[in-house]
């Protein structure tokens, strides 16, 4: 699926009221999924008054610390709401920084957020994406039951991206949870075309002769990213800043590329 059908689902997605299911975006590592959240689907949910929480699940092994990073998230935002949660956030933000300096060793994580109230919190207007489920260490069936408890009874909606690829199918229970929580699951394709030049936009400031010797030759990189069917953005990053290193900024002449 192109990033502009996601694009379109994505925004009548935010259009529908109490929805109860999460949309998952799937790719291979480094196509690009991250940076199409942060720099697409990000804005087009500001843009329309949603305010966006971002969490990656790599590395996270316990549940309790999956809450303690969504509390965390959620902070900024507490302050916004009715006084119900109004007043309990001091007491979060201080059981926090209680917490942090003891470094979590004195005392769980439900301890630190006991007085949180989150069913008074409206999450209307509020959309989370989880990122790198398939790094996740916590169980599927766990973690998308987690997730469910969001989904289906606060209705906050949601975007997980995965690599479904590297996610064992025959998990117990996994089918049966997938199955629940996601309502769409969209095959993100990487359009090199319209984010190489969101790529080289870091080199304007930092480097403007190079920049001006990229942009030239646009639809030349293109055309080599698409013949090798590169579509690892991690590498491309790389390969740009390689040549970079390479470019002769320094002397008087310009090599010419592709010719």
């Amino acid at each position: 699926m192109t990033p502009e059908n996601i694009e379109s689902v994505f925004t009548e997605y935010l259009k529908t009221p109490n929805t109860q299911y999460a949309i998952l975006i799937n790719g291979t590592w480094g196509c690009g999924k991250t940076y199409f959240w942060k720099y697409k689907l990000n804005k087009i949910a500001g843009n329309v008054g949603f305010e966006s929480l971002y969490l990656s699940l790599n590395g996270i092994s316990k549940i309790e610390t999956l809450e303690y990073q969504i509390f965390i998230r959620l902070i900024p935002y507490i302050k916004k709401q009715e006084n119900k949660v109004f007043k309990n956030s001091l007491s979060v933000i201080t059981n926090v920084l209680n917490g942090i300096s003891k470094k979590l060793t004195q005392q769980t994580i439900s301890e630190i957020f006991k007085d949180v109230d989150l069913e008074a919190f409206n999450f209307s207007k509020k959309i989370i994406c989880f990122d790198d489920l398939e790094r996740c260490q916590i169980p599927m069936k766990e973690v998308l039951g987690f997730i469910n408890n969001y989904v289906e009874h606060k209705n906050l909606k949601t975007i997980i991206l995965a690599d479904e690829t590297n996610i064992d199918p025959n998990q117990e229970g996994y089918s049966n949870i997938k199955e629940k929580v996601i309502g769409r699951i969209l095959n993100f394709e990487l359009d090199i075309s319209s984010t190489l030049p969101l790529l080289l936009k870091k080199y304007k400031l930092t480097n403007s002769t190079f920049f001006d010797f990229l942009i030239n030759r646009q639809t030349y990189i293109v055309d080599i990213l698409k013949e090798y069917e590169q579509v690892n953005l991690r590498i491309i990053c790389f390969y740009l800043d390689v040549l970079e290193k390479l470019f002769p900024f320094n002397s008087g002449q310009t090599r010419s590329m592709g010719r």
